[in-house]
C-alpha cells in the first residue's frame, strides 16, 4: 500500500529530527504492524514506551501482537497496564478476560468480567458479550 509505505517514511523522517517522539514511535510501529514488519514494530512500540510509560496505546498495541502470537502472558501484562493508565478502557478489560481464560484462569476472568460489568458507559452489546461470556465460564465452553 503506497500510504502506507509514505507514513512509515514521513514518521522515520520524523524520528531522524527528533528520536525522543513516543507518539511517533507509536505510530511507526502501528504503521510496521500493519505492514508485516513484526519485529521492527514491536521495537517501535518498546521504544515509544520506554520514552513515556504513560502511553498506553503502545502497551495496547504491544499486547495485541503478543496476542496474535498466542503468548497470552505477555498480552495479559500489557492490557493489565493499559487498564492501570486507563481505569475505564473496555477494550483491555475484555482482552484481559479473553486472556485469563484462554490460559484456562476462570477464576480471575471471571473476576475481570464481573468489574468490566461495572465500568460506566459501557456499550450494551458489550455487555450482552459481558453476559454471554459468564455463561460461557459456567457451563466451561471454548472462547470463540
Amino acid at each position: 500500500d503506497l500510504n502506507l509505505e509514505q507514513a512509515i517514511t514521513n514518521y522515520q523522517t520524523s524520528l531522524d529530527y527528533d528520536e525522543m517522539q513516543s507518539e511517533a514511535h507509536l505510530n511507526l510501529g502501528c504503521c510496521l504492524d500493519q505492514n508485516g514488519c513484526k519485529k521492527r514494530a514491536r521495537q517501535e512500540f518498546d521504544r515509544a514506551i520506554e520514552l513515556d510509560p504513560t502511553n498506553y496505546l503502545a502497551f495496547f498495541n504491544r499486547g495485541l501482537m503478543y496476542d496474535a502470537e498466542k503468548d497470552y502472558q505477555n498480552a495479559l501484562e500489557c492490557y493489565l497496564k493499559v487498564v492501570q493508565l486507563q481505569p475505564t478502557d473496555g477494550e483491555s478489560y475484555k482482552r484481559i478476560i479473553r486472556c485469563y481464560y484462554r490460559m484456562h484462569d476462570l477464576a480471575n476472568a471471571e473476576k475481570w468480567n464481573n468489574e468490566f460489568l461495572h465500568l460506566p458507559n459501557v456499550d450494551p452489546e458489550d455487555l450482552e458479550q459481558a453476559k454471554q461470556f459468564c455463561r460461557m465460564v459456567l457451563k466451561k465452553e471454548p472462547l470463540e
